[in-house]
């Protein structure tokens, strides 16, 4: 599924990424893939529903009580076998979030087989590899197996938690085969055709979220929609996260995970709309200093991006359309690399040509405006105006072009 709108398919697993290499997810948003830096990885899409009866600010919302569950006696304790006929892994690496932190776990396999113990305060959804694919399943505790001839076959057992993502994941198989057809056409045919493509895109990320907020709505006491409303706090808008999150119950919002997207939402917040951009400065290219409020009294597309990142490179056309569009209009465009390599930074500048000023840290994601606005996956974008308001964020394609028409090419008879 698009994990545009955070919803994920049950044999591609996009919203979290893969290993060894750059892990691009179906939306085209690239993050990064070592197995101790996996992020949830998707991108918010607006919501079509109006006058939600959850939306509300965080000084409104009822204080959560506090989590509680009863584990009986072996309290956190947790079992996954594995049993397995032809399964080519020699190791198993596991990885989930508890605390705020990603927990990264491993265990040998011994002729298809394998144990893990661990101890969890309440369910999780586990990444792992299996038969050389990406493999997603909710462990809680308990004991819970795992078995299979193939990565087709695979059965998890013992998981009331992955028994409610499969009834969740059956509800979005129409969208999902929709989205394979598209996608199989990116990138195939001319400028019209792929800007009548990411519409149709759009068109169903925006369908897939409705159900998603939807399943949420349905279920506020899963811990599957708390899983949910996470991922859409990776790259949602500060409005949207905290309206849904304010549709589940006050003891998920009091959970681990509820925990990790009360102090998400703190970061989403300074990137809504007519929030003032952060006064920063970064070297550019040559090593010279370069402010923010150096750019005052332009639109400024500021476009984090890397090297690594295939769709970023893929939009840097658009982009140079744009910019040579509008350059004269008081538009330009700040790259803000994410590399953590100057040669790898520098050799993709010269490579794409880009025009506009380039400035990094050469720190990946850890760069200060990157962490500053929670950025974990790329290409992200924020569009300042004159006085240095953020009145956009995450355009790029079709969105992008038409955003910029508005600005510098209103309509008869409307201004902007």
């Amino acid at each position: 599924m698009l994990t545009g709108s955070a919803v994920f398919s049950n044999n591609t697993f996009d919203t979290i990424s893969s290993c060894l290499q750059p892990f691009k997810s179906h939306d085209g948003v690239y993050h990064s893939n070592k197995l101790s830096e996996w992020p949830i990885d998707y991108k918010g899409q607006k919501d079509n529903r109006k006058n939600s009866p959850s939306t509300m600010d965080e000084a409104s919302r009822p204080e959560p009580k506090p989590f509680t569950k009863s584990l009986g006696a072996d309290s956190g304790k947790m079992t996954v076998s594995g049993d397995f006929r032809g399964l080519p892994e020699k190791q198993v690496t596991f990885l989930y979030f508890a605390g705020g932190n990603r927990i990264v776990d491993s265990v040998k396999v011994n002729m298809g087989q394998f144990k893990w113990n661990s101890t969890i305060s309440e369910p999780v959804m586990v990444e792992t590899m299996l038969f050389n694919k990406h493999f997603r399943f909710y462990a809680e505790p308990g004991k819970i197996s795992i078995t299979g001839d193939s990565y087709a076959s695979i059965e998890v057992r013992g998981s009331k938690s992955h028994e409610d993502y499969l009834d969740y994941t059956k509800r979005l198989e129409d969208l999902a085969a929709q989205e394979d057809l598209l996608y199989a056409k990116w990138g195939k045919g001319s400028k019209e055709e792929q800007v009548i493509l990411e519409s149709a895109i759009a068109k169903l990320a925006d369908s897939q979220m409705v159900r998603v907020e939807g399943y949420i709505k349905e279920h506020p006491g899963t811990h599957l929609s708390m899983t949910l409303v996470r991922e859409i706090a990776t790259m949602g808008s500060y409005d949207q996260v905290n309206r849904i999150f304010g549709t589940l119950d006050l003891s998920l919002q009091n959970s681990e995970a509820g925990k990790h997207v009360a102090n998400r939402l703190k970061l989403l917040r300074r990137s809504e709309l007519g929030m003032e951009i952060l006064n920063f400065t970064q070297n550019d290219i040559m090593g010279k200093p370069v402010k923010i409020t150096d750019l005052r009294g332009k639109y400024v597309l500021i476009d984090f991006w890397a090297s690594w990142c295939g769709p970023c490179r893929a939009e840097n056309p658009n982009l140079k359309n744009a910019f040579n569009r509008y350059k004269n209009k008081d538009f330009t465009i700040l790259g803000i690399s994410l590399d953590e390599k100057e040669d790898n930074w520098k050799r993709a500048v010269k490579e794409d040509q880009l025009p506009w000023i380039q400035i990094s840290e050469v720190n990946g994601l850890k760069n200060t405006v990157a962490s500053y606005y929670g950025i974990v996956g790329i290409p992200s974008t924020l569009l300042i105006d004159p006085q240095g308001k953020i009145i956009a964020r995450n355009l790029r394609g079709a969105k992008l072009d038409k955003k910029l028409a508005e600005i510098f090419e209103p309509a008869p008879g409307r201004s902007n």
